[in-house]
């Protein structure tokens, strides 16, 4: 089997200094067809924000892969993507099932809170 090395990054799209995206993970290596996880923590002063995972190939422009909001807590992408917004936990995790050398990438978490 090969195995194959996942990054994470993090980024902010938001309007407040209040507001924030954290992970614990930098990289991951898995091998191919597992299924591997990474964690978002957000912090946010509106109660439902807009959380995003992108990626981004070498020398690509980022894509987004999903969105997850209030109306859509579990959405999927690719059908490999998947994510689960949790409020309360403050968390908005991006599940891969089935890794392949295809999914070797930098992986963004954005937030975004709402203008009103």
């Amino acid at each position: 089997r090969n195995s194959l090395i996942l990054f994470l990054n993090f980024c902010f799209i938001g309007i407040s200094q209040t507001d924030s995206v954290s992970q614990s993970q930098r990289q991951m290596e898995s091998a191919e067809g597992q299924v591997v996880t990474f964690d978002c923590k957000f912090t946010s002063v509106d109660s439902f924000p807009s959380l995003f995972w992108y990626r981004q190939y070498p020398d690509r422009r980022l894509q987004i892969l999903l969105r997850a909001t209030k109306a859509e807590k579990n959405p999927k992408a690719e059908k490999k993507f998947s994510a689960s917004l949790d409020i309360i936990k403050r968390t908005v995790p991006l599940t891969i099932e089935g890794v392949s050398l295809q999914d070797e990438a930098v992986y963004y978490c954005a937030l975004s809170g709402t203008v009103s």
